[in-house]
């Protein structure tokens, strides 16, 4: 749906939009918030992050509101006093601090950025961030620089600081204001912890607490927190004791400690205090601890069930306690009501209290718990791979972790529909559990299967409805390494896997489709196998796998048994310099019964399509405009009412995009979106093509992303017809692309030139097509010097691209189709001097006995060393060729030229010519 921006203008729809994220991040710097209710009839709001987003969640209607905006993790929010104003913050370059209003339009539930922040803290972001706890007009800052300082900001007045302090001590990493001084603030941090006083006038000053290192060491501070009555600042420690901070004589001296008491038995990681003087507790044993304001237990709740508390808040306008929102490790946000609450028996009577609610805990004797109720579920910490379930809108998710288990969610209700724990748990306290970490996994086409594999090499073939074992045998230690990819045969028969050892096994259905059966497991590759494809064949499935070796590798499923194992068919070279990155299938789309052709995306940041049958490139293109390399690709399936298609691809960096097909090259036919604010683990696709599904690697999130074509197609057209879309990516200027075109204009009209003969006093035939044999000429002209290798491929694209879309054989090319070429042949990034070095230091290994072995500035290669290296493992270069060559490449220096060795440097500034890296 288009959106509107401030000016009014239609800005055109995205392709992906984020619809839906199912993520959790809990820590006391990010955590968990229940909005107040302003309109009782209105379902109550969550606020909490998750990856590089934040949300309010609609308890009541199972709404998100996203908002956007970050491009790293999210790593702190915070609420304001009246809970109208969040904050958000990340870290990184391009950080981002902003405040968000929840009551900006009071008919609609719409949540809008009133302030954003950029770079702040030196460009460097912010770890912390705390409103004060009486207006909420400043916001505090810890920042994430080198030399941490701390910021505090009027975020209603100033983009700019209006004080800033550079922090003395150990890293800080939590912030608490003093709930009934606005000027002071607690830290904790590495271990320790601080105290600041600040002011507009005279800006901020700092307090180390006055310890001995050995009483530091021993409390090791994670958490900042303040009891009431009277104003006591307090401190929550890793191994579970909380501190009261005694005040020095006068402003200037040291806190020193009261007293600490040993209150939990994990960490304390969560402190919070109501305005009636009641303060309460968590530990990451999973307990809540209700207290007095003399720290002394009233109540102790240790039997929830709920596992590790990451974090607690309260509601930010409650005046007594009602109501606790708790974030577990799991991935559940919960409610503790104390609202039902009637009659309960406290574990500890303290003499009377003055606070009401107090009042009220201890008049009834009678036992009776508050109520915990789950608000809502996330993904577990370490999720690892997602998967579609084909036909249906559930997905599969895999964690890891020391047990690895696994979920089964409904895309349409949010909501999880099975789960399972794999591995076994350690019998005595001594032994280590069995690490099933779930690595890969995959449906088979009609849904029937789900093969999950794990990091010991163990593969189950499940039962997708309710995550328990298929028809036995089911579970095989098919290798002693990782699993790192898996497929299907279209038909269900086969089922192959990688491991990390860089062999394939093959898996036969048994009759009748009782099991599976283990043929065997072949290693053909040397370096990680990229790519694991089935494609049809004659008799039965073909499997074909490509590595970063270069190589494609094609197996003999047919005559592949127990007996005799994996058979290997064929093995091919299938690149010379560019390593592939991903592989799959692209069928025919013009002809349902024509050959299936591979897709390889390569380290060289280009997209070619392989014929298998040849092993010859087809067809290559530029490939998507994106950081990294493209690491997974997959053919969407066909989009209702139209015959057009397409590509999802994902980088092994952030990113995943849709590409049209067939491919051209042209950078408006696709589009990219940030997924994640680190690395992707895994990405999936429905089975209807209209949703992608993202796992972040390090985010312990899944995000569910909307695909819209038509978004694509207005993208496609935008960026014009013909030459022009390619013009963009020779030059930025109009002025240099003018140039260019009238520069490729004089070598298009030279290279007939040539070949019709420079000396010839017949009649020039001036035409718009070149003929084949002239295009390495052009191409060289341009700047671009194709390999024999990428001549044979230009031209075989040339004559034979239009094949397969309906066309005929070629005998000649056009201007605008050469410059199209130009522009997806040209290396994406030159060879600098340190790939050079780096390629030498690589020969010598192969010709130690040529090549000296000496340091990188002084090690020699003779004449002939270099004339065996490129026969041997390159294109075949005859003797008289390479001097040939070196000859023209060292005409200005005749003892360079006649030279039978030179050194590196030498070789690479005097004979190749490039300048020397400063």
């Amino acid at each position: 749906m288009a959106t509107k921006s401030e000016e009014g203008q239609t800005l055109p729809p995205n392709t992906l939009t984020l619809q839906w994220t199912f993520g959790l991040t809990s820590n006391p710097s990010c955590s968990i918030h229940q909005l107040p209710q302003t309109d009782k009839t209105k379902p109550r709001r969550l606020f909490y992050a998750t990856s590089h987003t934040a949300l309010v969640k609609s308890l009541g209607d199972d709404k998100q509101t996203l908002l956007q905006g970050h491009c790293h993790a999210v790593t702190a929010t915070a609420i304001s006093p009246s809970g109208r104003f969040m904050a958000t913050a990340d870290h990184g370059p391009a950080s981002l601090l902003a405040i968000w209003d929840t009551q900006a339009d009071e008919n609609a539930d719409s949540v809008i950025p009133i302030q954003t922040i950029f770079d702040s803290h030196g460009g460097c972001g912010v770890s912390a961030v705390g409103f004060d706890a009486q207006e909420g007009r400043y916001v505090a800052t810890l920042g994430h620089d080198e030399e941490q300082t701390i910021c505090i900001w009027d975020w209603t007045t100033s983009e700019q600081p209006i004080a800033t302090f550079s922090v003395i001590g150990p890293r800080q990493s939590v912030l608490r204001f003093n709930p009934t001084d606005k000027n002071e603030i607690a830290t904790t941090g590495s271990g320790s912890c601080s105290f600041f006083k600040w002011s507009p006038t005279t800006g901020i000053t700092q307090s180390l607490p006055a310890l001995e290192s050995s009483t530091q060491e021993s409390l090791d501070f994670y958490i900042p927190g303040y009891a009431i009555n009277p104003p006591t600042a307090l401190s929550g420690t890793i191994h579970g004791q909380i501190v009261l901070w005694k005040a020095g004589t006068t402003d200037d001296s040291p806190r020193s400690i009261g007293k600490f008491v040993k209150i939990h038995k994990g960490c304390i990681t969560g402190i919070e205090t109501l305005p009636d003087g009641l303060i309460i507790t968590s530990g990451s044993e999973g307990s809540i601890l209700v207290h007095d304001d003399k720290l002394r237990v009233i109540w102790t709740l240790d039997k929830l069930g709920c596992g590790p508390i990451d974090c607690i808040s309260l509601i930010p306008t409650s005046t007594t306690l009602s109501e606790v929102i708790l974030a577990t490790s799991a991935g559940y946000v919960h409610s503790l009501d104390f609202g039902s609450v009637k009659t309960p028996l406290p574990s500890k009577q303290p003499p009377q209290p003055k606070s009401t609610s107090m009042q009220s805990l201890l008049n009834n004797r009678a036992p009776q718990p508050p109520q915990l109720t789950e608000l809502l579920k996330g993904i577990a910490r370490q999720a690892t791979v997602v998967a579609c379930w084909p036909a249906t809108t559930n997905f599969f998710v895999g964690h890891g972790g020391a047990n690895g288990g696994a979920q089964v969610w409904d895309a349409s209700s949010k909501k999880t529909l099975c789960s399972r724990t794999f591995g076994c748990k350690p019998k005595s306290k001594d032994d280590s559990p069995d690490k099933e970490e779930v690595s890969t996994a995959a449906f088979s086409a009609d849904g029937a299967y789900l093969a999950v594999g794990f990091a010991n090499g163990t593969v189950k073939f499940l039962q997708p409805s309710n995550l328990l074992d298929a028809p036995s045998p089911s579970t095989f230690s098919a290798s002693k390494t990782r699993i790192e990819r898996m497929s299907f045969a279209p038909d269900g028969s086969y089922f192959a896997l990688v491991d990390m050892s860089f062999a394939v096994a093959l898996f036969k259905k048994l009759d009748g489709g009782n099991g599976w059966e283990l043929l065997g497991r072949c290693r053909a590759h040397t370096k990680p196998i990229v790519g694991l494809v089935f494609v049809p064949g004659s008799s039965s499935p073909r499997l074909l796998s490509v590595g970063s070796d270069r190589f494609l590798a094609e197996y003999d499923v047919a005559q592949s048994t127990v007996s005799s194992g994996l058979r290997l068919s064929q093995l091919f070279r299938i690149e010379q310099t560019a390593r592939p990155t991903a592989v799959t299938v692209l069928p025919d789309l013009h002809d349902p019964a024509g050959l299936p052709r591979l897709l390889v995306a390569t380290d060289a940041h280009k997209l070619r399509v392989l014929d298998i049958e040849g092993h010859a490139w087809r067809r290559t293109v530029l490939g998507p405009p994106i950081p990294g390399r493209v690491v997974w690709l997959e053919l969407l399936p066909p989009v209702q009412g139209t015959t057009a298609r397409y590509l999802i691809f994902r980088s092994d960096e952030k990113y995943i995009g849709i590409i049209k097909v067939p491919l051209d090259g042209n950078p408006y036919r696709s589009a990219t979106v940030l997924a994640h604010p680190s690395r992707l683990a895994s990405c999936a696709v429905s089975g209807d093509g209209t949703r992608v599904l993202t796992c972040g690697l390090d985010d312990d999130a899944v995000h569910l992303w909307k695909i819209d074509y038509a978004a694509l197609e207005l993208r496609a057209v935008s960026g014009g017809t013909g030459v022009y879309p390619f013009l963009e990516l020779v030059d930025t200027t109009p002025d240099a692309r003018e140039d260019f075109v009238k520069e490729a204009e004089d070598f298009f009209y030279y290279c007939q030139i040539l070949e019709q003969g420079e000396d010839t006093a017949e009649k020039r035939q001036v035409s718009d097509r070149l003929a084949l044999r002239q295009v390495p000429n052009f191409m060289r002209a341009l700047g671009y010097y194709p390999s024999e290798q990428d001549c044979e491929d230009l031209i075989r694209e040339i004559q034979f691209g239009d094949l397969e879309y309906g066309g005929q054989v070629k005998d000649g090319v056009t201007l605008p189709d050469l410059i199209r070429l130009f522009v997806n042949y040209r290396a994406v990034a030159e060879v600098d001097e340190s790939q050079l070095h780096s390629a030498l230091k690589t020969s010598t290994s192969v010709l130690d006995a040529d090549l000296a072995d000496e340091d990188a500035d002084d090690a020699v290669i003779t004449r002939n060393a270099l004339v065996s290296l490129l026969q041997k493992h390159g294109e075949v270069v005859t003797r008289q060729e390479l001097d040939d060559a070196i000859d023209s490449l060292a005409i200005s220096d005749p003892e360079l030229n006649k030279a039978t060795k030179w050194t590196r440097d030498q070789f690479i500034e005097k004979i190749l010519g490039m300048e020397r890296a400063i």
